[in-house]
């Protein structure tokens, strides 16, 4: 056979030849795979977060934590209040606030509903409070004579239902304008009742309102009692509460903080007082006494003298009698706060 003819440029490598360069292959790779890890580990300076434009969220939840002990306020005052009046326990507790747009609170309200439309003067805005049948019906019972059991047909009022119950959402209106009198002097107004929401334009589908919703319990009742704000006609007021809160929280940060001394206070001079606890005479004996008479002390009194700055008992001491002059050694500090 003729010779194979060799091919220009080609070489043959040899077994660890291979295997080196396979291995400078892998050590790269993986050189590669710890710089992308580390990239991905490392927090990137702009990251992206899901944001419900539909849900606004306008307060912070310290914010929202202050406007709810605000509302648990007025809350119990309306119970009690509304107490009174059914004469019969009316009992109230919060379920709900938040702030969501019109368009929300309107998809979550229940059907049947008693609306009343009514206004917060001077405020600009109109509000509404909902009031479930079953409670409006069981209310009515209760103001007609009634023992106030619940009534589980819901339906709409009569018109001389809404009438006798208006007397009981003017008493509701009147306390939640009471409940903000130190932030404003306000007036309620009622414009008018509805039982549905759903036509009702009082603000924009996208405006945001606050919403506060409580539970309320009439003997075997519990339905739903919700006010719905406007978050811009209560905006002026609300920011007044937190600025109020905060100003109570610097002045009581203020208390805690160590009082300095003031270079000025440092030589004024306070009158110290010594006592000695357990002498006793009788009221003869100290009419005797004359100019130079000596008073026989016990020793163990001497080891339980008060010492007094102004008025104030600061220190316990021990009197040394045996040098000139004599003195009193501080063994103790009393317990006394300056008020």
């Amino acid at each position: 056979m003729a010779d194979e003819e060799e091919i220009p440029g080609a070489d043959v490598l040899s077994q660890s030849e291979v295997e080196d360069i396979l291995a400078s292959i892998g050590a790269e790779t993986e050189d590669q795979v710890k710089v992308i890890s580390r990239r991905l580990k490392q927090p990137e300076k702009h990251q992206l977060e899901e944001f419900d434009f539909r849900s606004p969220v306008f307060l912070s939840a310290a914010e929202m934590r202050r406007l709810r002990i605000k509302n648990e306020e007025f809350i119990r005052s309306l119970s009690a209040a509304l107490s009174v009046y059914l004469q019969m326990e009316f009992g109230l507790q919060m379920s709900r606030l938040e702030t969501l747009t019109y368009q929300m609170m309107l998809e979550s309200l229940p059907m049947p509903s008693h609306l009343t439309l009514f206004r917060m003067n001077p405020l600009n805005g109109i509000c509404l409070m909902d009031i479930s049948p079953r409670l409006g019906l069981t209310i009515l019972d209760r103001m007609m004579g009634g023992p106030g059991h619940s009534i589980k047909n819901e339906r709409d009022f009569t018109d001389i239902e809404v009438t006798v119950l208006q007397d009981f959402i003017h008493l509701i209106l009147k306390e939640f304008a009471n409940s903000w009198q130190r932030y404003q002097n306000l007036e309620h107004e009622i414009i008018e009742h509805e039982n549905t929401a759903r036509f009702l334009n009082i603000v924009e589908p996208d405006e945001v309102i606050l919403y506060l919703e409580m539970e309320a319990r009439l003997g075997d009742c519990l339905a739903g009692i919700r006010f719905m704000i406007p978050y811009r006609m209560m905006e002026g007021i609300i920011d007044q509460l937190m600025a109020e809160i905060s100003n109570q929280e610097g002045r009581i940060e203020e208390k805690k903080a160590p009082t300095v001394m003031v270079e000025n206070y440092k030589n004024i001079p306070i009158i110290l007082k010594t006592f000695l606890k357990g002498l006793s005479m009788t009221l003869g004996e100290i009419k005797d006494l004359d100019r130079g008479d000596l008073i026989l002390l016990d020793e163990k009194l001497c080891n339980q003298v008060i010492v007094e700055l102004g008025k104030i008992p600061k220190f316990k001491g021990q009197v040394d009698i045996l040098k000139e002059p004599v003195s009193v050694t501080l063994t103790e500090k009393m317990d006394t706060n300056y008020e």
